[in-house]
C-alpha cells in the first residue's frame, strides 16, 4: 500500500514541478550508465528533494549526492551521453516499456530514486587529456 501511495505521490509532485519549471529547467550530470542503468545527479538545489541524498557508484566506489535512477533508461541512452556529462532535461510522466535485466537489477546498488526524464539540451562534454 505504501509503495502505491509513494508512486502516486512521486507522479503528482514529478507533474507539478515539470509544469512549473520550464522546459529545461533541470540540469543534471550523468554520473554512471552500465547495460540499461543509468544513474543522473540534479545540479540544481531546488530539485534535489526528488533525489537520493547520497549513493556509492558500483564501479568506482564513489560516493554521489542528490542522485536518482534514469527509468526509461532505453530512450535516455539514444542521447549518447558520456559520463560526466552535463545536460538539461524535463521530467515526464513515462512507463518505461522494457523490463530491467537481472543483472542490473540484482547485482548492483541501484538508487531507489527514480524518474522518467527526456533530455532537452546537452552541455559540450570536455574530456581532459593528459
Amino acid at each position: 500500500m505504501s509503495t502505491l501511495f509513494n508512486q502516486i505521490a512521486t507522479r503528482m509532485i514529478c507533474r507539478a514541478v515539470t509544469k512549473n519549471a520550464g522546459s529545461d529547467a533541470i540540469r543534471g550530470k550523468l554520473i554512471y550508465a552500465d547495460c540499461l542503468s543509468v544513474v543522473v545527479q540534479i545540479q540544481d538545489s531546488a530539485f534535489h528533494f526528488l533525489t537520493q541524498q547520497e549513493w556509492k557508484n558500483p564501479k568506482e566506489k564513489m560516493l554521489y549526492k542528490n542522485v536518482f535512477i534514469v527509468r526509461n533508461s532505453r530512450k535516455f541512452l539514444k542521447y549518447n551521453l558520456m559520463e560526466g556529462q552535463n545536460f538539461y532535461f524535463k521530467i515526464v510522466d513515462e512507463i518505461p516499456t522494457h523490463k530491467p535485466c537481472s543483472n542490473c537489477s540484482v547485482c548492483k546498488n541501484q538508487p531507489y530514486a527514480r524518474l522518467s526524464i527526456e533530455v532537452t539540451k546537452t552541455v559540450e562534454h570536455k574530456q581532459i587529456v593528459n
